[in-house]
């Protein structure tokens, strides 16, 4: 233990080494804007702020877009990589247009429009400043994205409509086009521009690759785009990157496209957009800017005059754009955006779109997502607002998790980087969809997290802990220059909670049996974040801090996953090794004491100490959640988790007990984005009292957390009860046929607890012999 205490004083090095080495490289592909506003948070002055206000997915591809409609993230083949669009924001540029993203950035809709008095045309993309913009979903428990605009000056209106199929790895755009004054105009046309930026590799410890070289390096060094072309046999434009390293110098189309691509690019990334119905123009082009590249002009820019130019092919930095004749009003036209890894794949895709048609897969998506989101647990006493946030946090949780791997990312943005399995986020990821009634989608992600823990002691790391993020590949994302023990503990505090929510004593069994190597690793290392002097846990990194610190949250979450452990290694028969952690947790608990400090999150029913804590200081503590309350304006990040254990202990408190439901309906309904009840990481209360989510809208821990919030305040035995469960088996745990005593109040818990545990069952059994008696 000693030893291990040693090697983490070199930890500081490497890691301020590495940010040093970042900040140092960062202007090579993080463009500063000229505003330098003081008033934006560290988040979005170095990575860029977060431009998405609303999202949706399957699990494979998942698309987000801007207020004004914008497509500003388009991942393929799972949530964590890649994301395959151009958009960049600028560090700093919260309130600038597009936030700082160049004009030929993402992918969006607009119009070309000659007057009957004028002689040239004038193009307008729907994103632009003259166009009123309102955004939302179709209906609180709808995966369907509605955009509005209207063009007062033109009397054109426009409902956008964004869905990706819940089974065809397709997003789906159906636009609408209302004409006041038809006659008014002597050319319409309906324009679309995607700068689709395809990329196939990732670069392990730097989550940036697929979104920081956007046409700022030359083609050569970059691992982002490949080629676009046109597809006459589809009527479709195509953009692609083969697997693996290839020149697109030597790249060469055959007369068979098709074929002539599929040989030279067996594998990569492809996309393909259509529409219905065909468009009567387009064009492929090197994106403006583009270095290296081969190809006619930039699709955004030869729209400017209304008549795209037709070229078919690009090589290198490229994007693709289409129009289509307005000759009738309304005016429907749906885009099909099809995404594959081979390129039959993709069109496999896109050819079952357009043969299913965008009605057909609107109505299935919509049928998908309500059947899915109308199985959540949503407290009854809910309003009908914080209900649809509820939901919507759901919502983000299901598209945010790998379907294969079950790792489940904080976000799916991409600036800030946050688009990994983080296993401290995922903890109370997982915990959420397991109250909500989603039981099999936890046990992927407890699963996950079993998967990737590390299985060998390295130079500055032992065996049993685990990196600060994950791809779904089980990739570390970000540099293992420190160790938070946080994400130990509570990954260990996940994996044997959730056998609470097993309903069937083999498959719970089952499932322990999977879990439980990753857990005595965990356990093992756990225990050796001592510190000789006090008995307190080791010195620790935990959220980010630069420099090894000693404080009751670290402790709490070692202490936590201790206490789990050893209940998991009681019941599987492991009884010394249970004992020995049991009693270092003792200690643990014991020596934190001295700190009469808050102890955050829920994790508190663990250990004495917090609950002495809650009960002692909570009008101290409770004044960071009363400012919020207030709405006094500043920076809030984790209110729904300092929420839990204030509802878990104070809620039969009167003096506490409105000011908590108030606390909830303020996080549930005024804190989310107004119109599409989404959460970032970091929200802004304004001087006039208006809360701005800033930074990786939507954050799905800041998300499911609230959830947690609302029902720890309105049903708290939701979420207590899992907190009590203790594993216990009373044989071989490789048996099926043998009986479980299931949830048990152990010793770390209150004497109520206890009490409650047995007089339940006496309350039903005293009322059915009543019942039999008056019988």
């Amino acid at each position: 233990m000693d030893t291990f205490n040693r090697r983490l004083r070199i930890i500081p090095l490497l890691k301020w080494g590495s940010i040093l080495f970042f900040m140092v490289t960062s202007p090579i592909f993080i463009p500063f804007s000229a505003r330098g506003d003081l008033t934006i948070n560290m988040l979005d002055a170095f990575y860029g702020p977060t431009n998405i206000n609303a999202g949706t997915g399957n699990g494979r591809l998942t698309a987000a877009f801007s207020r004004r409609g914008e497509i500003t993230l388009f991942k393929y083949p799972n949530p964590t990589y890649y994301d395959q669009i151009s958009y960049r924001t600028a560090p700093s540029s919260y309130y600038e247009p597009r936030m700082g993203a160049r004009e030929n950035a993402g992918a969006f809709g607009g119009i070309f429009y000659r007057t009957v008095t004028a002689t040239a045309g004038k193009a307008t993309f729907f994103r632009d400043t003259n166009w009123e913009v309102s955004q939302g979903y179709d209906a609180p428990d709808s995966c369907v994205i509605i955009t509005e605009y209207q063009e007062n000056t033109l009397g054109i209106k426009v409902t956008q409509e964004d869905f990706v199929h819940p089974v065809l790895n397709v997003l789906v755009r159906r636009v609408s086009i209302e004409v006041d004054n038809p006659d008014n105009f002597a050319e319409l046309k309906f324009l679309f521009f995607a700068n689709f930026d395809p990329t196939t590799e990732k670069i392990p410890y730097m989550p940036v690759a697929d979104w920081a070289y956007d046409n700022e390096m030359d083609f050569a060094r970059r691992p982002n785009d490949f080629a676009a072309v046109y597809l006459p046999g589809e009527h479709a434009l195509l953009s692609f990157k083969p697997e693996g390293g290839h020149s697109f110098t030597s790249f060469n189309f055959g007369e068979d496209l098709t074929r002539s691509i599929s040989r030279q690019a067996p594998s990569g990334i492809f996309i393909v957009a259509s529409s219905r119905p065909d468009f009567s123009e387009f064009q492929v082009g090197v994106e403006k800017g583009g270095k290296n590249s081969v190809g006619g002009e930039d699709p955004y820019y030869d729209m400017e005059d209304g008549i795209l130019n037709g070229d078919t092919s690009c090589l290198g930095v490229c994007a693709k754009g289409f129009a289509i004749e307005i000759n009738t009003t309304p005016f429907q036209v749906d885009i099909f955006m099809a995404a594959g890894q081979t390129l039959n794949e993709a069109l496999v895709e896109l050819r079952k779109a357009r043969e299913k048609g965008a009605s057909v897969m609107e109505q299935e998506t919509i049928d998908f997502c309500k059947e899915l989101l109308d199985r959540a647990y949503v407290p009854s006493s809910f309003s009908s607002t914080m209900a649809a946030t509820v939901l919507r946090a759901l919502h983000v949780a299901f598209f945010s998790q790998d379907p294969e791997s079950g790792a489940i990312v904080a976000s799916v943005a991409t600036q800030p980087p946050y688009y990994m399995d983080w296993p401290r986020d995922g903890a109370y990821i997982q915990f959420a969809l397991d109250v909500a009634g989603y039981t099999d989608l936890a046990q992927k992600h407890a699963l996950f997290l079993a998967s990737v823990i590390r299985k060998q002691d390295t130079p500055f790391f032992p065996a049993g802990t685990y990196g600060i993020n994950y791809y779904a590949d089980g990739v570390e994302g970000f540099p293992p220059y420190f160790l938070e023990w946080d994400e130990t503990g509570l990954a260990v505090w996940a994996m044997v909670v959730h056998g609470y929510f097993i309903q069937d004593d083999c498959e719970r069994k089952n499932y322990y049996r999977q879990v439980y190597p990753a857990v005595k690793l965990a356990g093992e290392a756990l225990y050796s974040c001592r510190d000789e002097a006090t008995g307190l846990a080791c010195e620790y990194f935990n959220e980010g801090k630069m420099q090894p610190v000693r404080d009751a949250y670290g402790d709490i979450t070692v202490l936590t996953g201790l206490r789990s452990a050893a209940m998991l290694a009681r019941a599987m028969g492991d009884t010394s090794l249970a004992e020995k952690w049991e009693s270092r947790a003792d200690e643990l608990d014991a020596a934190m004491e001295e700190y009469g400090e808050w102890c955050m999150y829920f994790t508190y029913p663990y250990s004495r100490y917090c609950r002495d804590v809650i009960t002692n200081q909570a009008q101290k503590s409770f004044q960071q959640v009363q400012r919020f309350v207030s709405k006094e304006p500043g920076e809030y990040a984790y209110v729904g988790m300092m929420l839990i254990p204030y509802a878990l202990g104070l809620s039969n408190t009167v003096e506490y007990r409105g000011e908590l439901k108030e606390a909830v309906r303020v996080l549930l309904e005024d804190a989310p984005t107004q119109d599409t009840r989404h959460f970032a990481e970091i929200y802004t209360v304004t001087p006039t009292g208006q809360f701005e989510q800033r930074n990786d809208v939507p954050q799905n821990w800041s998300a499911t957390s609230s959830y947690l919030a609302g029902v720890a305040v309105y049903a708290p035995e939701k979420v207590f009860s899992p907190l009590l469960y203790r594993p216990r088996f009373q044989c071989e745990v490789p048996s099926c046929g043998c009986s479980s005593t299931g949830m048990n109040a152990g010793d770390y818990y209150s004497p109520l607890a206890n009490l409650l545990v047995w007089l339940i069952p006496l309350l039903i059994i005293m009322r059915g012999y009543h019942s039999k008696q008056k019988g």
